[in-house]
């Protein structure tokens, strides 16, 4: 009995002990299932994680410099991605479409915050787990709640070297006159960079008061002939809104003062070419396409877990004839995909 006892309990020893090895063989296995798992970019895909643009104006020459810019980062770095984006200026339709993509499964958005109505639909997303970036307008850091990164040109710097640009044209004597679109945030600011670097930097040039130009190219166009023939002295101008130069060329023309250097907003393709005739002496390059790439590689780091800073600064240059060569390539490729 006691022989057979010995032998038993040898047997259940074996057992155990095969039994103990082959789990620690099987444990590195299962680690490895366990890292992958958790691993962050390891299990990430970009496919699960579609971005959108919100935005207003679907169809505007600026506004599809940004698309292309967006839509063919997003395809380079494999994100599905879609323009939610009215066709008209309504700030509401734009949002309700932008509420339609957080139901859609949308993960990361660049919202075009042009005014503070968008702030309430940003905070919507952000509670919504959707990463949210706004490009071009400053927005300061908690304005909007749920914001997670503000990224765009300073329009008081830009504004600066504007009025750089012209004093040193002009020889640093005369009168200037500044036109904005509308008086908002972002154009108020770049007339008060102007106004500034005139006043502590060009004594000798007087800065008229801002005029609003509108976005009517004939109402904008009359007020500008008006501002020349009340200014017998006026030797140039600077416009905060993408429309400005053609403004400008416009009433140029129809008081024959070719002689006016004046600056506009924005590298469309109507404004290249006001550029390279020379009708305008230069435009300050918005960096739309570039702001709107940066989006994407923003948004794909914060979906991966990065941490980034909240406002990232961009350039925006006063461009003249002789570097405007590398924005009309970009127009090229906006007017080739807007064709499909």
């Amino acid at each position: 009995m006691r022989k057979w006892l010995a032998i038993m309990l040898a047997a259940v020893m074996l057992i155990v002990a095969g039994c103990s090895k082959n789990a620690e063989q099987a444990k590195p296995s299962d680690t490895s299932g366990a890292e992958v798992q958790q691993g962050g970019d390891k299990a990430y895909d970009p496919k699960d994680h579609p971005l959108a643009i919100v935005m207003i104006l679907k169809g505007h020459p600026v506004h599809n410099i940004v698309q292309i810019g967006f839509l063919e980062k997003a395809k380079e770095l494999g994100y599905p991605a879609e323009i939610l984006a009215g066709d008209d200026a309504n700030s509401a339709n734009a949002i309700a479409m932008g509420e339609a993509g957080i139901l859609k499964g949308v993960r990361g958005m660049l919202v075009w915050a042009h005014e503070q109505s968008f702030f309430p639909f940003i905070k919507k997303a952000s509670d919504s787990q959707i990463k949210v970036v706004v490009p071009h307008f400053p927005v300061a850091e908690g304005e909007a709640p749920g914001l997670d990164v503000n990224l765009t040109a300073d329009p008081y710097k830009y504004g600066q070297d504007a009025a750089k640009a012209i004093a040193e044209k002009v020889g640093g004597k005369g009168t200037v006159a500044i036109t904005q679109g509308s008086f908002n945030i972002l154009e108020n600011k770049a007339a008060e960079g102007f106004k500034k670097m005139m006043y502590d930097n060009y004594p000798d040039i007087k800065v008229l008061a801002p005029i609003e130009e509108g976005f009517d190219p004939a109402i904008a166009v009359g007020k500008a002939v008006g501002i020349i023939q009340s200014n017998n002295d006026l030797v140039g101008a600077f416009s905060t809104t993408g429309g400005g130069a053609a403004t400008w060329a416009g009433a140029k023309d129809q008081t024959r003062k070719s002689d006016l250097i004046c600056i506009g907003m924005d590298y469309t393709e109507q404004n290249i070419d006001l550029v390279k005739s020379g009708k305008i002496y230069g435009i300050v390059a918005q960096p739309l396409y570039e702001e709107a790439q940066e989006s994407v590689v923003i948004l794909d780091k914060l979906l991966r877990g990065e941490q980034l800073p909240y406002f990232k600064p961009l350039e925006a240059p006063v461009v003249t004839a002789e570097g405007i060569d590398k924005y009309a390539e970009i127009i090229m490729k906006v007017k080739e995909y807007f064709k499909k």
